[in-house]
């Protein structure tokens, strides 16, 4: 299985949904080379999907094209997703709210709320910030899943 890479994966999304399958293909190929596992890699595309679905329905007030850069690093037992963008801050780390009710069911459940739940039990770690009118989160997630 090929080593932890030194190189940095970078990609400049604008705030469109179609963005999300450039974003796999080219993510794959690099996590993949990396020795990223199949089931890291759902992981890698649940969160980043999660994330950047959030960013853009809720992210922007305007119509404009605004630049979401995301950058990924490998090491020996974790990949590290960056996030970048200029959007409305929101901390994922906290939620809009509580957590879901996920015994009730599902047809007496609220929409909403329930990805960002499962993008903080699947992150091994969760950063924010923001600084200088950018949003910035950093999602650690395990290299190899069992």
């Amino acid at each position: 299985m090929p080593g932890p890479t030194q190189e940095t994966f970078h990609i400049r999304l604008v705030n469109r949904f179609g963005e999300i399958e450039r974003f796999t293909e080219a993510a794959h190929a690099y996590l993949a080379g990396a020795g990223v596992s199949d089931a890291a890699l759902f992981n890698v595309d649940f969160c980043f999907e999660e994330v950047f679905t959030n960013i853009v329905k809720y992210g922007f007030s305007d119509e404009r094209d605004h630049w979401i850069d995301v950058t990924a690093d490998v090491d020996h037992d974790r990949v590290v997703l960056h996030i970048e963008d200029d959007g409305t801050p929101f901390d994922p780390k906290s939620g809009a709210g509580p957590a879901p009710d996920i015994t009730c069911p599902i047809e007496e459940r609220p929409i909403g709320g329930l990805g960002l739940h499962l993008v903080r039990a699947i992150a091994a770690g969760l950063e924010y910030e923001n600084s200088g009118g950018r949003n910035r989160l950093t999602v650690c997630l395990r290299r190899s899943e069992e």
